[in-house]
């Protein structure tokens, strides 16, 4: 599913964070979900092309649909920690300065909008996944404070042996 949502858009009309348009994108996301070498850091080309430290670029929004179709699908799990560790940063963030210069001020909230559609896929990752990525996507798309905090409940037990494991964080 992923791929065919990647496929649907012409990237070519986004900028990214490099400065060139995001067709590029598309191979770099064909590269993460085909699984790369256990030795290659999952979506490291991302890194600078969607955001750079919470500040988002016009391809991001588009992303996140790539993303959620991604997490609707069997992933491993460092492509998925990965991938939610992105979204995380991105539904956090703001339009970079160039952005905002450019007439895109609002990319933080164009992620943010998107992001919503995966809500139960938030909710299935904090219960039987990534726990602490999850919850922190949701602390910002659920809208619901009384049952973000019954699950933050129900999955406090599972975070803090995730923690004391010593899990690694994406």
């Amino acid at each position: 599913m992923a791929v065919l949502e990647l496929e649907r858009l012409d990237w070519s009309g986004y900028r990214c964070g490099c400065g060139e348009s995001a067709e590029h994108l598309k191979e770099t996301f064909r590269g993460l979900l085909a699984d790369p070498p256990e030795g290659e850091v999952p979506g490291r080309h991302l890194e600078n092309h969607l955001e750079v430290s919470g500040l988002l670029f016009q391809a991001a929004p588009e992303a996140v649909p790539v993303i959620l179709a991604a997490l609707a699908g069997e992933l491993p799990s460092r492509t998925r920690g990965y991938l939610l560790s992105v979204l995380e940063t991105m539904v956090a963030g703001e339009s970079h300065r160039s952005e905002v210069e450019a007439g895109r001020p609002g990319l933080g909230d164009a992620c943010l909008e998107r992001a919503r559609a995966g809500l139960w896929l938030y909710y299935r990752e904090a219960v039987y996944g990534e726990t602490e990525t999850a919850l922190g996507i949701l602390e910002f798309v659920e809208d619901d404070a009384e049952r973000l905090e019954h699950f933050r409940r129900a999955v406090r037990p599972r975070l803090e042996k995730q923690r004391r494991r010593g899990r690694p964080t994406v």
